[in-house]
């Protein structure tokens, strides 16, 4: 079988390569004399109710399934090379786009390696050279160097939550325009700082950032993204002020003195501390403040036990405002973060609480799609990003859109996680070179 593998690492497919690098991992081997050629991981879907369910993973049993590009004329070779975690590639042609099998975290030489061969490999398999190649605008991410270091190719960089929301409108075969959801933990932004919170008014060729969660700083960058608890203590920082010091020792959330020095200086001076709208990184900090999950030992820890906390038999929620700064749209997540911590201070459970903050984010997000709805007379919704893998969040809000009239996209074919970045990108990519034909 081809699930053995070391964390963060490829799949081990060879009998020599399993028993110099997972004799540590396992008491005994079952060999084969026959060679797997093409390692590809589990698929992994979530059930949510008899007829729908997330996909998680798509990979052995999908791929290399094809999905129809809802284009207006026939596409050139296209090749999307995906984001830096939960990597997919993609390549396009005509109105087909195949997208590779679960490649993992490109961040070690060995998954690297892998990613470059099984281009490779599928390139050959579907005996196309694409000359056009899509990517990520993060400048660090490993797919884009990848793209960048490609000869004789047209380049189209593709914005991170764009790529989401244009892989849900792609799998649904509707071209937009529509308002997008994007709700993940880190994409880089146009504007150099990290989104995750995201309002896209939006179509495959282009989109307007229409509104987003209310920012504030991530401190130590990614070692906030690391520690839930960082989180907690940024978003303190930025509700309560200069108390939240004093709170963060009530909640159990201080640090050893000099690592409280170096926090502080990076919350008021903003040293190596970047502006995120991250949604993800507000589940983590609810999720770290109420004492649910304080050390993340998997990416989305935080997230998935704060789903798992949430009290189903509670139905309450915490009232937040949205504000209108010029042609943005801000979503008063901080209002909602107070509450919590006002709640947990006079002693409501976790699990009230938990639910209360997901019929929250479900009740904002409702509200700001009709604003926007109001303002662009669009009634299309996209969801698509890593938080649409939480069920609560994913089924209410689907409820509640639908109950005022919108229509809802979501995925069904592609995860709503970074694993459907790739074909987002190629749908971008081809809109814009039909558009470039168009006189």
């Amino acid at each position: 079988m081809t699930s053995g593998n070391l964390s963060e690492e490829p799949l081990v497919h060879r009998n020599e390569a399993a028993r110099n690098g997972l004799a540590a991992l396992a008491d005994a081997f079952l060999m084969h004399n026959r060679d797997i050629r093409v390692p590809c991981d589990d698929s992994v879907v979530r059930p949510l109710a008899v007829d729908r369910a997330i996909p998680i993973r798509r990979a052995r049993g999908f791929v290399p399934g094809p999905i129809h590009l809802p284009l207006s004329a026939p596409a050139p070779p296209i090749l999307g090379v995906g984001a830096e975690q939960k990597n997919t590639f993609c390549l396009a042609w005509g109105h087909t786009a195949v997208l590779s099998q679960h490649i993992g975290d490109l961040d070690t030489v060995e998954t690297f390696d892998f990613y470059s061969q099984a281009i490779a490999h599928f390139k050959q398999l579907c005996r196309k050279d694409p000359k056009v190649v899509a990517y990520d605008l993060h400048p660090l991410y490993l797919s884009s160097r990848y793209a960048q270091g490609l000869q004789g190719v047209k380049l189209v960089g593709v914005q991170h939550h764009h790529a989401h929301v244009a892989a849900c409108l792609a799998e649904n075969l509707h071209p937009g325009p529509c308002l997008g959801l994007a709700l993940d933990g880190t994409g880089y932004g146009t504007d150099g700082t990290i989104w995750g919170g995201e309002l896209l008014v939006a179509d495959l060729t282009g989109f307007t950032r229409s509104g987003h969660l209310a920012p504030l700083l991530l401190p130590g960058g990614e070692a906030a993204v690391r520690d839930p608890k960082r989180m907690a203590v940024a978003y303190l920082h930025k509700v309560f002020g200069e108390n939240y010091a004093d709170l963060a020792q009530e909640l159990g959330l201080a640090y050893p003195p000099l690592e409280s020095r170096i926090l502080h200086r990076q919350l008021t001076r903003g040293n190596n501390s970047p502006l995120t709208t991250s949604a993800g990184r507000l589940f983590d900090a609810v999720a770290a403040a109420l004492n649910i999950c304080r050390q993340r030992t998997y990416e989305g820890q935080p997230a998935i036990e704060l789903e798992m906390a949430a009290d189903p038999e509670e139905n309450g929620f915490y009232p937040a405002p949205l504000h209108q700064e010029g042609d943005r749209l801000i979503l008063d997540s901080l209002t909602i973060f107070r509450q919590v911590i006002d709640e947990y201070r006079s002693g409501v459970s976790p699990g009230k609480i938990a639910a209360r903050f997901h019929h929250s984010v479900v009740r904002l997000l409702t509200a700001a799609c009709e604003l926007l709805r109001e303002q662009t007379g669009l009634d299309l919704v996209a969801l698509s990003g890593g938080v649409f893998q939480n069920a609560l969040i994913l089924t209410r809000l689907h409820d509640s859109l639908e109950k005022r009239g919108f229509k809802v996209l979501t995925h069904r074919l592609t995860p709503p996680n970074d694993g459907c970045i790739s074909l987002g990108q190629v749908a971008v990519a081809a809109a814009r070179l039909e558009q470039e034909r168009v006189p």
